[in-house]
């Protein structure tokens, strides 16, 4: 049995990683210049690739190492740069305090009341561009994904008659605007998707991920209309991080071994009864019953296997001469 530790991801960063998706016909360039305004911060993909390794890292440096030996290998410099090399970068990035953010002023603001949450972020990093599929989110180390995933979508008409107005954003859709919204919209779903992937002898980073959508004001929103909707879409997911951080304090989590389980009873059970049927006691009971048959398979196997060692000690050749 492994020692007690703490759970992977119970500490809160004081800075936040958001990722934002851009959906069907909405611009989000407006956040391009953003410099630490009212706590937001923009972290390009080009920050993440030129960040340094941490002091006494050896992983980052050998990746690298073998990027370029592919690269001259292949005859290519423009060859991509690998999944996990970018995954180990971008926890490093992370893991890299951001500059002191300015402090919103106290006002009823949404950015002001997700700052002054006591054990919160002290600002946020939005980005754009991370990450660019879903093979590479699939490679982000296990302190290193993103808290936060927003997929921003265009507002809704008003009324059908709106919708279908000349001019409309409904009623003049570029192919390729629709392609890219698309893209997006699949891209979301599989994030979302591979936050609740269950794995087998290692954590999963997208599993303490918040995803949402966002409505925008306008097709081509301002920054500050940004960061309030962003801003308010955080309030209560920072709220319950900070109650579960504070929860698993006292927790320690014991690692076992994966391990295959033996539940066909319990399934069966389950099984012959409709779901609208189904009860507390009744699961409860089924799980009960479900150890007391893992059980009992285990008594009469270890009975059957000390019964075939008396067998074959009878019968083998020394026990016949003694006897």
């Amino acid at each position: 049995m492994a020692a007690p530790s703490q759970p992977v991801g119970a500490a809160i960063r004081e800075t936040f990683a958001v990722g934002l998706i851009a959906g069907e016909g909405v611009d989000l360039t407006g956040l391009s210049a953003l410099a630490g305004d009212k706590g937001f911060s923009l972290l390009t993909r080009d920050a993440v690739v030129g960040t340094a390794p941490p002091a006494g890292d050896e992983v980052i440096p050998q990746l690298q190492r073998e990027w370029e030996d592919a690269k001259a290998k292949e005859e290519n410099p423009e060859l991509p740069m690998p999944h996990k090399l970018f995954g180990c970068l971008l926890a490093a990035a992370l893991a890299t305090p951001a500059a002191p953010a300015e402090v919103p002023e106290d006002d009823d603001s949404p950015a002001s009341a997700l700052f002054r949450m006591s054990g919160g972020p002290k600002s946020i990093r939005l980005t754009l561009d991370v990450p660019r599929s879903i093979a590479e989110a699939r490679e982000f180390a296990a302190v290193g994904a993103l808290d936060a995933f927003l997929i921003v979508r265009k507002p809704p008409p008003a009324s059908p008659a709106d919708a279908e107005a000349p001019g409309s954003m409904s009623s003049s859709i570029d192919p390729e605007v629709q392609a890219q919204g698309e893209r997006a919209e699949a891209l979301y779903a599989d994030l979302v998707a591979l936050g609740r992937e269950q794995r087998i002898g290692g954590h999963n980073p997208h599993a303490d991920t918040f995803f949402d959508a966002l409505v925008a004001p306008n097709a081509a929103p301002s920054s500050d209309e940004l960061i309030q909707s962003i801003a308010l879409a955080l309030i209560t997911p920072v709220y319950h991080r900070i109650e579960y951080t504070a929860w698993l304090q006292d927790v320690n989590v014991v690692q076992l071994a994966p391990r295959e389980l033996d539940l066909r009873h319990y399934d069966e059970t389950l099984a012959k009864v409709p779901h609208a049927c189904l009860s507390v006691p009744f699961i409860l009971s089924a799980l009960l019953e479900q150890v007391a048959c893992v059980r009992a398979r285990a008594r009469a196997l270890t009975f059957t296997n000390s019964l075939s060692l008396s067998l074959s000690l009878s019968l083998s050749p020394r026990a016949g001469s003694a006897q």
